[in-house]
């Protein structure tokens, strides 16, 4: 990380001296995903935003709004996670960006956030339908959605199960970093512990 802040610091400085705007906004956006990686704060990520926006630069801006709902479905924030995903969606579709299965599978998090399942399985739907980024999707409605709906239900055996479906595409996939390994590390603690206490 602090290689790659280094790396896109010294990007941002040399882009503003140069007066090349898309390419300094790029690197405020990498910036900002360090920030979501390490803290979840959204400043960079938001100053981004604004200067994508202001250079006309859309779908730069989609993929802002993909990091900052990431951001804020992390934090809990299902409302902020919604709004941030819909109008990623949005963009993504009027122009043919990949960031589209992702919009809607954070959109699912938001519903399973807020309790809605019916609509957290519709969204879910949806960004398998793209046919697009299938591992990721499938692991963010899993890991994300559909476990902490059930967590939120107070369903600990089945948030597991979800749990336990998202770490076998990780598994099998590979790479990346996401929110649920360490809530199923925690809770097949939990109910392991619970199976051996019983069969004491």
């Amino acid at each position: 990380m602090a290689a790659a802040s280094a790396a896109f610091e010294e990007a941002y400085e040399y882009a503003s001296r140069h007066g090349v705007a898309v390419f300094r906004i790029k690197a405020l956006l990498e910036l900002g995903t360090i920030d979501m990686f390490e803290t979840l704060a959204t400043g960079r990520l938001e100053e981004a935003r604004r200067d994508a926006l202001t250079a006309g630069a859309l779908s730069t801006a989609a993929m802002v709004d993909l990091q900052l709902a990431a951001t804020f479905s992390c934090r809990g924030q299902a409302a902020l996670t919604m709004a941030t995903a819909a109008r990623c969606e949005e963009v993504s579709r009027r122009f043919g960006l990949a960031s589209l299965p992702m919009s809607l599978a954070l959109q699912g998090v938001a519903h399973g956030l807020s309790g809605n399942r019916a609509a957290m399985e519709e969204a879910a739907v949806a960004a398998r339908a793209t046919g697009s980024d299938r591992d990721t999707v499938e692991m963010i409605t899993l890991g994300n959605g559909l476990a902490l709906y059930h967590l939120g239900e107070g369903q600990i055996r089945n948030a597991l199960a979800a749990l336990d479906a998202a770490m076998e595409v990780l598994r099998a996939a590979g790479g990346g970093a996401h929110p649920f390994p360490g809530r199923w590390a925690l809770l097949r603690t939990v109910v392991d512990e619970e199976i051996g206490r019983a069969h004491v």
